[in-house]
């Protein structure tokens, strides 16, 4: 592994296939048979739904840990590891095993559920938002750069001490006791979550002075190294048990403690997996097999639509908020008033609401025989809800309408500069989506290139 600015180099780490069918198993299953003779004990594990990562230790002590990334590159967050028990700073064998020279481990990082609903009521208390799901918070907190939250408290305690030596007035020494305080309070609380975050380790990479047949094997070793693995792990000889485990944590998928979205089957020995090898993309010896989405019902209240950046205009279903897939769900895109029609929904509908992949909100259908007459059609409006600009196709035959006043309606401006502060663009630390509101509406920016000529006195006239 190497660093390169703020991300981290890491060794090819492959995307594994997916088989979403009994059929689709069983062939992956017959490929593996055909390849190696016969059908080999396979290793049966929890894919458990969090962020992966690459942990390094050398000596035994820990030397890095990144994010997956796109599987050769991804972030250092090495520093956050201090704040994450779950992850030992030192590696502590049992018995006479040896200390490895080099271990390269593979893993997952999660939020255990009751840990994700305490975060949240904690949101609340506070007067924010409750995150959306455990995966996307393990993995914002994850990435959060707490030297930098670290710098901002120093820096902010030394303008307080500045201005104690020159005898500033009470009223600027309070503003700036304040700032102190808030700023320590963020940091302590992003520490916080960060040491709620949970590890499993699932493989292993590079390695010196390690040296093991199995899969199953490797792990117990990794166990007794004080790496945390997963006690619902087990190898398995045939098909039909295979079937059975999965079967299983379908049936009991919330009675574990964290999330997970299926299960993951690896041939167990070392030697074999060599010989299958990899396609372009993925492990010939590993398959993970998806779980279906979790489908629910709920009420659709309304259908309302929202202005893109590129002025596209998106309609989306309103819904009393329901639990799927280990979330609340109250909204989802419904792409266009085209879709709308080919779902058959209406406004009061009871619907069928599930997250595609587990992730995304998507409303399937309506829930016909439950119908009382009072449902109405969805409408697609004609002008721009928010500048009242005619709403066009791009061009003739798109299936989406646009509101063609991109340089002045609010509603593109704001997406806009949400845009360009965002991690693919400038990564503007700060500048969120209430933010770019309170710049806009304060009028001290009119589009993107005014972010450019900012000040902090400007930016002091503006209330957020």
């Amino acid at each position: 592994a190497g660093l390169v600015g703020s991300e981290m180099c890491i060794r090819d780490s492959y995307s594994l296939d997916n088989a979403f069918t009994a059929e689709e198993l069983a062939a992956w299953a017959e490929r593996v048979s055909g390849a190696v003779g016969r059908f080999p004990p396979v290793l049966c594990e929890l894919k458990i739904d969090g962020l992966a990562v690459d942990i390094v230790y050398r000596a035994g002590r820990l030397e890095s840990v990144a994010t997956r990334g796109d599987g050769r590159v991804g972030e250092d967050v090495t520093y956050n590891a201090r704040f994450i028990p779950a992850i030992p700073s030192r590696l502590t064998p049992t018995g006479d095993l040896p200390v490895p020279e080099l271990v390269e481990v593979r893993g997952e990082v999660f939020f255990p559920v009751a840990d994700f609903e305490r975060i949240n009521d904690e949101q609340l208390a506070l007067g924010r938002s409750p995150f959306a799901n455990p995966r996307n918070t393990a993995a914002g907190t994850l990435r959060q750069r707490i030297d930098r939250r670290e710098e901002e408290v120093a820096k902010a305690s030394a303008s307080l001490a500045a201005l104690h030596a020159r005898g500033a007035t009470s009223g600027q020494v309070e503003r700036a006791e304040g700032r102190v305080a808030r700023l320590a309070a963020e940091v302590d609380r992003v520490r916080s979550n960060m040491s709620r975050l949970g590890l499993t380790v699932h493989g292993v990479g590079a390695r010196a002075g390690l040296e093991v047949a199995t899969q199953s094997t490797g792990y117990d070793v990794l166990a007794q190294l004080g790496l945390p693995t997963s006690d619902r792990a087990g190898v398995v000889s045939d098909l039909a048990d295979v079937t059975a485990f999965i079967e299983f944590y379908a049936e009991h998928r919330h009675d574990v403690e964290h999330e997970i979205d299926g299960v993951v089957v690896k041939v167990d020995d070392l030697g074999l997996q060599a010989e299958l090898g990899h396609t372009s993309r993925a492990p010939r010896w590993a398959i993970a097999f998806k779980y279906p989405p979790e489908v629910v019902r709920t009420r659709l209240l309304d259908i309302r639509v929202n202005v893109g950046r590129t002025g596209r205009v998106t309609p989306y279903a309103v819904m009393v908020p329901a639990k799927v897939a280990g979330s609340t769900v109250e909204m989802a895109t419904l792409h266009n008033a085209s879709e709308v029609i080919r779902k058959g929904v209406l406004i009061g509908d009871m619907v069928f609401l599930r997250k595609a992949g587990d992730v995304i909100p998507e409303v399937i259908g309506p829930v016909v025989e439950d119908r009382t007459g009072a449902e109405r059609p969805f409408l697609m409006p004609t002008h721009c809800p928010e500048c009242g600009t005619e709403l066009a196709p791009a061009k003739e035959g798109d299936v989406d309408i646009r509101c063609p006043n991109a340089r002045s309606c609010p509603a593109q401006l704001r997406e806009r500069i949400f845009h360009v502060a965002s991690r693919g663009a400038f990564d503007i630390e700060g500048l969120g989506w209430k933010a770019a509101v309170a710049l806009l509406e304060s009028g001290v920016v009119t589009d993107e290139g005014d972010l450019f000529g900012l000040d902090a006195a400007t930016l002091t006239t503006v209330p957020f």
